[in-house]
């Protein structure tokens, strides 16, 4: 009796997710039949059975009393069986004819192994046998080679299925090794040289293939799952595993231990309960072209390894990590797409001087991560819509990252108290915050690209000598975090902001205007006595930004559309700001901190800002005695005098006052355009309307593409292919200006004409049916129109994909039409043959009277054919066409006969007459025929060609006695496809 604990009882720690799958997966392998170990054996021999083994069968096996012990140390006991004449042994031992156990049952009721074979060298075979209930291993090695283990059940055993102790140059291939109670499918020890190919083991207690300390394997195309510990287990070199699927097994899908130099490629491993794979204290290993995809833990997992080579693996959808690095050093992670990971896409934890290269790592909440790693290299990887996409902490050190891509998450890079780090030639951009976060020392950021970052393209807290040089800033800059450490960095002129310089002063007095020119944002660090006038640092970070400044005159410039605030002033006391420009910042126009005291700040224009200003300072005059700010909320009103001045006064939060509010009098502009999707090389107008402000006005254009124009309605051509913002100042004669801007305003296409691709060149219908079409579409500008002609004079359609039904049978040419927005016409044509509808099954009988001519001659040909409903007539019997009189008719008159026609009645399925006959007699048995038996005549055409057939060209459908002639017929036997009438295939 077979005792087994059921594997469907065990623990689980699944998902919902993962028990879903689990059950479709088990559904799947059901309906298939796979494997034969998910359904037990049940069957028992009693050994008081007095029948002899070979007498006794069970599914095609010979059923075996006794335990197969073959132990070749000498006494050849291969040759010895044979000599015995015992059923189950065949062969001779050499390689052409080696010796064959096959066809064989045996229950070891705990005995004993089923099959054991030792000290044995030649050549032999152990084929399609159902093993089970053994102690040892259902088949048993030792110290064995040459062998072939195929197509074997070795379930239900009390530990091994299949083991091989110092084995060498065996296949163990296409088995069956599940349901093992206490051990392993199939394990190796000291086994070199094997192929271990195409088995299944599930539901073992411990692994499903297990190799130990056993080199130069192939494990190929193995199915591993729901073992208790893991699918495949590896501790040995030299080997490939290649093509196996693990899955839902209890710890790892694959695990490496102690093993180099192996080859892991092409595998899956998923669902499974901690790691697809799980790679420890190995070295110098290929992990390649691998799947790892829902697993509890991680996807691929090194510890205490090193010098392996992860490269073009996909790992999805893992709960915690994708590529985890624990403690392991000189790695190459390259071209890995790692994606959709709840934690991280990949983690370096303690891992020193590895090369990480054109990876994706996208959709996890950590793009990538490092955890005190250090002396590690990032280039060329994509790492896209994370939370963070490059996180360094906990003081990872001297790493290098060059030329990645890290845009649209979060945080492009973040590092986090890291010091002596090189970010360089990087793009970071369209990031939630920061393009690049940096807190720590010595790290040095250059010539990368940080573009349309919401926040800051660089931002600094608490840094310690941080090189900056070289960085491209758009539509974002450089921030700070104002209390930690800005006297301590090294910022040149080589960064830009909006292609315009970023000015960082630290300690400087006297700095004049042309300190200033084309600035892109400035930032004053303990300076003094300086001016900075006529600047425009708009769309940036911070516009401009003082430290710790005294007696510093900002004055006429423009600072507007700013991330934060378009001037800043932190610790800053007895600074003038006059006549500023301050306008759609995304925060305040001007922000005083708690520190800044005896600021004056007049004649400044205010609007469109999330909040104007606010003075958490102490002291400061929002006016200069006589006049104020212009505000574009003031409410109040110029009453008596009229002098431009309001009435009441204006509040700053939380501690400013404007007594002498100025009437806001700047003027309004907008603009339209005559298109926004347009061609490369087409023109675009451009019409401006303005409203107040003291004539006259000037105008200031910036197309986005490197050209500019000063016309109040000007007309621009744009060059090249992209996306551009429009952007239009207008001041008037005070010097008042406003910016309005339409942001991604205008697409400009390449004119690439459209292109089709019929999937197929031709497709088959049945007359009265519904068919609907498809053709790729590719290119074009769109919007395109479609026009489908159908071939058949019926109306043309307009739909994608239009449904029509084609009324005759015959050979229709379709054609699509597509034309693009531009007028770009492109074609496609392809053929639908429209075959006849299938012969009802349900009329009571059919009678089909047909003439075919042959040289002069008319051949009658009377076929009669009774179909009842749903069966034929139980009475017919079969007749081959084209009959054998037919074939022979010659074509002279001396082999003309008289034709008589016996009666022809519904008894018979099937009659067929032929002959010569004279047209009047052929006359007369037509008029016989047709009034005795109801038989209608018909022109005989082919149903392919729907030309006439003549001869003995006649072929006629068996099943249902459709009309070919012989070419059309044999064309469609070459084509395996059957009777266009029926279906059936076409017996020629």
């Amino acid at each position: 009796m077979i005792i087994s604990k059921s594997p469907f009882l065990k623990p689980r720690s699944r998902n919902k997710k993962t028990k879903l799958f689990f059950f479709l997966v088990m559904l799947i392998l059901i309906v298939l039949g796979f494997p034969r170990a998910l359904s037990p054996i049940s069957i028992h021999v009693d050994g008081k059975n007095n029948q002899h083994p070979e007498k006794l069968k069970y599914s095609g096996l010979m059923v075996l009393h006794e335990l197969i012990n073959i132990n070749d140390d000498g006494s050849n006991t291969w040759h010895y069986y044979k000599t015995l004449g015992v059923p189950w042994l065949s062969g001779e031992g050499t390689s052409e004819k080696p010796y064959v156990i096959e066809n064989i049952l045996i229950d070891a009721n705990q005995s004993g192994s089923c099959i054991t074979i030792k000290n044995s060298h030649v050549y032999f075979i152990v084929r399609n046998c159902t093993l089970f209930d053994s102690m040892g291993g259902a088949i048993s090695m030792s110290d064995s080679s040459n062998g072939q283990i195929v197509d074997n059940n070795c379930s239900y055993n009390q530990d091994y299925g299949i083991w091989l102790h110092y084995c060498d140059n065996n296949n163990i291939s296409g088995n069956t090794a599940s349901n093992n109670i206490y051990s392993t499918g199939i394990y190796l020890y000291h086994c070199d040289n094997n192929t271990v190919s195409e088995n299944t083991v599930i539901f073992n207690q411990e692994y499903g293939i297990y190799l130990y300390d056993s080199n130069n394997n192939t494990v190929l195309g193995n199915t591993a799952s729901d073992n208790y510990i893991s699918g495949i287990f590896l501790r040995g070199d030299d080997n490939n595993v290649s093509g196996n699927t693990a899955f839902l097994n209890d710890q790892h899908g694959f695990y490496l231990y102690e093993s180099n130099n192996n080859i892991v490629s092409g595998n899956t491993a998923f669902l499974n309960d901690q790691n697809g794979f799980y790679v420890q204290n190995s070295n110098n290993n290929t992990v390649s072209g691998n799947t790892a995809s829902d697993n509890i833990y991680y996807g691929i997992y090194l510890i205490s390894s090193s010098n392996n080579s992860l490269s073009g693996n996909t790992v999805i959808d893992n709960e915690q990590h994708g590529i985890f690095l624990y403690i392991s050093n000189n790695n190459n992670v390259s071209e890995n797409m790692v994606t959709d990971n709840d934690q991280y896409g990949i983690y370096l934890s303690f891992s020193n001087n590895n090369t990480i290269s054109g990876n994706t790592a996208s959709d996890n909440y950590y793009g990538i991560n490092l955890e005190s790693s250090n002396n590690n290299n990032f280039s060329g990887n994509t790492i896209n819509l994370n939370f963070y996409g490059i996180n360094l902490k906990d003081e990872s050190n001297n790493n290098v990252f060059w030329e990645n891509k890290a845009n649209n998450n979060h945080y492009g890079f973040y590092l986090d108290n890291c010091n002596n780090n090189t970010v360089s030639g990087n793009t970071a951009n369209d990031n939630t915050y920061y393009g690049i976060f940096i807190s720590g020392e010595n790290n040095n950021v250059s010539g990368n690209t940080f573009s349309k970052n919401k926040q800051d393209g660089v931002y600094l807290d608490n840094c310690y000598e941080i090189f900056l040089s070289q960085n491209e800033m758009f539509e974002c800059g450089l921030g700070f975090n104002i209390e930690n450490n800005m006297y301590f960095n090294h910022i040149d002129g080589s960064n830009r902001v909006n292609g315009k310089i970023l000015y960082y002063y630290l300690n400087e007095m006297g700095l004049e205007s042309s300190n200033f020119e084309n600035a892109g944002q400035v930032v004053l660090v303990n300076c003094s006595y300086c001016t900075v006038s006529e600047v425009n640092t708009s769309r940036t970070s911070y516009g401009i930004l003082s430290y710790h400044g005294t007696y510093i005159n900002i004055s006429g410039n423009t600072a507007s559309n700013n991330n934060y605030y378009g001037i800043y002033l932190v610790n800053c006391d007895n600074n003038t700001l006059s006549e500023n420009n301050l306008v759609s910042n995304s925060e305040y126009g001007i922000y005083l901190d708690y520190q800044s005291v005896n600021n004056t700040i007049w004649l400044n224009k205010f609007a469109k800002n999330e909040g104007n200003a606010q003075d958490d300072g102490i002291d400061n005059q929002w006016d200069n005695g006589s006049l104020g700010n212009f505000w574009d909320d003031y409410d109040g009103v110029d009453g008596i005098p009229q002098d431009g001045i309001g009435n009441t006064s204006y509040s700053i939060p939380n501690n400013g006052l404007d007594r002498y509010p100025l009437i806001y009098t700047e003027p309004l502009a907008n603009f339209t355009t005559n298109a926004t999707l347009i061609l490369t090389g087409q023109f675009v107008h451009f019409n401006s309307t303005t409203f107040g402000g003291n004539f006259p006005l000037s105008y200031e254009w910036i197309f986005s593409d490197g050209f500019t124009s000063t016309e109040p309605h000007p007309i621009h051509k744009y060059e090249s292919s992209g996306i551009f913002s429009v952007i239009l100042t207008v001041t008037d004669l005070d010097g008042d200006s406003i910016e309005y801007s339409k942001i991604n305003h205008i697409i400009v296409e390449d004119d690439i004409k459209p292109s089709l691709n019929f999937l197929q060149s031709e497709i088959n219908a049945d007359m009265g049916s519904q068919i609907q079409l498809f053709c790729e579409v590719s290119g074009g500008n769109g919007p395109l129109t479609y026009t489908w002609d159908f071939g058949d004079g019926s109306p043309t359609s307009n739909e994608t994909s239009p449904i029509h039904q084609y009324e005759e049978c015959g050979n229709y040419k379709v054609t699509l039409t597509v034309i693009d927005r531009n007028g770009d016409v492109t074609s496609a044509t392809m053929n639908v043959l429209v075959r006849p509808a299938s012969v009802p099954s349900t009329n009571p009988a059919i009678f089909i009277f047909v003439m075919c001519l042959i040289v002069g001659f008319t051949t009658l040909v009377v076929t009669l054919i009774t179909v009842k409903k749903k069966r034929k007539s139980s009475k017919s019997f079969p007749v081959r066409y084209p009959p054998e009189g037919l074939k022979s008719i010659k074509k002279t008159k001396d082999q003309a006969v008289a034709l008589n026609l016996p009666p022809l009645d519904a008894s018979n399925s099937r009659l067929l007459f032929e002959g010569s006959i004279s047209q009047e007699k052929e006359k007369e048995l037509l008029e016989n025929t047709e009034s005795e038996l109801g038989i209608r005549r018909e022109e005989f055409l082919c149903v392919i060609h729907k030309g006439p057939v003549e001869g003995a060209n006649i072929y006629m459908c068996p099943h249902c006695t459709a009309f070919y002639c012989k070419l059309c017929a044999k064309a469609l036997k070459d084509r395996n496809e059957g009777c266009w009438s029926c279906g059936k295939p076409l017996e020629l």
